[in-house]
């Protein structure tokens, strides 16, 4: 459906146990609620299954959880840095859900550069995957290999404010991409349009509910809800 999803992962046990059968890793540069929250936001995180594997993925310019924008044909040069709490059997590069490719580094800590496939200029996907000798694993969030020129808008956090007291929005729509994009601002509410109220909801909303959409031409880009 065109959505970009980061990787985490989370105990599903009541053990109260951090780690214990999964653990979601992020990379920031402040150790704060907003900090480690901001990451998840970016998607600039990773999973494992519950081992302190340490995981750094990178395309061109663009980080995990991120966009790497190329030119049709262009080389793709994917560089994984790892460090294991055992040894790492395997390292693999997952592109549009096919291995393209594996090593075998028999060691604890691994950096290596993998040229693959040139770019199609079709947008796609690629992601790092690491098993160690003990069992445990680790999943990158992936990079997103998206063609020269194309516009990519964005709501983050702090981005949408609205002001109860006197019924004010102020919205940012930022645009990552590499070119300027001609921006259209929707604004729904459930009361003009009850078929609104249905929208990601299982029944009928008691209050009114607010839609803002970011398109760019016809291409959806971003859905905000909030009451």
């Amino acid at each position: 459906r065109g959505h970009k999803l980061g990787a985490i992962a989370s105990s599903d046990s009541h053990s109260l146990i951090p780690g214990f059968a999964g653990m979601t890793c992020v990379r920031t540069g402040a150790l704060t609620r907003e900090g480690v929250w901001d990451a998840l936001w970016r998607r600039d995180c990773y999973a494992t299954t519950g081992a302190r594997i340490l995981l750094e993925f990178r395309i061109g310019r663009g980080r995990m959880g991120r966009n790497s924008y190329l030119a049709a044909g262009a080389p793709v040069v994917a560089e994984v840095r790892a460090h294991g709490t055992d040894v790492i059997d395997a390292l693999e590069l997952v592109r549009d859900g096919n291995v393209v490719a594996t090593l075998a580094p028999g060691a604890l800590d691994v950096f290596h550069s993998f040229p693959l496939a040139s770019f199609s200029g079709a947008s796609g996907w690629v992601y790092a995957r690491v098993r160690q000798r003990d069992g445990h694993r680790a999943w990158s969030s992936p990079i997103f290999l998206e063609p020269l020129g194309a516009p990519e808008l964005e709501l983050e956090r702090g981005d949408v404010l609205y002001d109860h007291a006197s019924g004010r929005l102020r919205i940012i729509a930022r645009n990552t991409g590499d070119r300027p994009a001609t921006t259209t601002l929707r604004v729904y509410s459930s009361e003009d349009d009850p078929a609104l109220s249905h929208e990601g909801r299982l029944g009928p909303v008691a209050e009114a509910t607010v839609f803002v959409r970011v398109e760019e031409g016809f291409r959806t880009k971003v859905l905000l809800k909030f009451s």
